[in-house]
């Protein structure tokens, strides 16, 4: 099983490796999505629950980004991921949020983040630890990860996702169990300044409408 300390190891090692694709086209890349701030994605995990079995799930969520610092982008997040294919021993679902950071490579865009937040188990046919048998439980989740962004458009990506999760729940003699959760799917970021530009655009041409309709009626 995976340690925390093996999991940093394993982001640090992310990080710089995903450093060393730089390519030319970052620069217009980065441009072309400097004006972006909320991005919201969705997709489906492949779930390995820490007690036995696995969930298939959909997972959705949403960034707000906070700044821009040297192709560093630190955004706000939250996500919940709920199991659709449960499984006989247990399905979890869950609730996030925490501080995300990206860095921007041209068209990647590799990260990672820090989650918190609460989930619950369910147990189909109850899951039996010592002399207490349970149905559902329920615990705060910590949750580091990493992932990476594909841009398609200025707009669109394909995003690859993991996290490793920390549950503090009483089914273990630890109080804890770890699972782990795969996700593939795509992400959308809106950019309001170019809305906002469009908008001003049809403002302007539509005064111009009024003003040139008015002055030929006077004539």
């Amino acid at each position: 099983m995976l340690t925390l300390h093996r999991l940093a190891l394993f982001l640090n090692l992310f990080i710089a490796g995903m450093a060393l694709t730089t390519s030319s086209s970052a620069q217009a890349a980065a441009a072309a999505s400097a004006t972006s701030n909320l991005e919201l994605f969705g997709g489906v995990s492949k779930v390995y629950t820490g007690v036995q079995g696995q969930n298939t799930s959909f997972t959705a969520g949403g960034d707000f980004i906070l700044g821009r610092f040297a192709g560093l982008v630190p955004s706000a997040e939250v996500r919940g991921t709920y199991a659709f294919r449960k499984g006989n021993v247990a399905a979890e679902k869950n609730i996030l949020g925490g501080i995300k950071l990206t860095r921007e490579l041209g068209s990647v865009r590799p990260y990672v983040n820090f989650l918190a937040g609460r989930g619950s188990i369910d147990f189909p046919n109850n899951y039996t630890y010592g002399s207490t048998t349970y149905e559902y439980v329920s615990g705060t989740v910590l949750s580091p990860g990493a992932g990476i962004d594909f841009s398609v458009n200025s707009h669109w990506s394909a995003k690859l996702d993991f996290q490793y999760q920390r549950w503090a729940v009483p089914v273990t003699g630890s109080g804890s169990i770890y699972s782990k959760s795969a996700t593939a799917g795509v992400a959308y970021r809106f950019n309001f300044e170019s809305l906002g530009r469009r908008h001003k655009k049809a403002r302007d041409y539509s005064d111009y409408k009024t003003a040139t309709s008015q002055k030929d009626d006077h004539q």
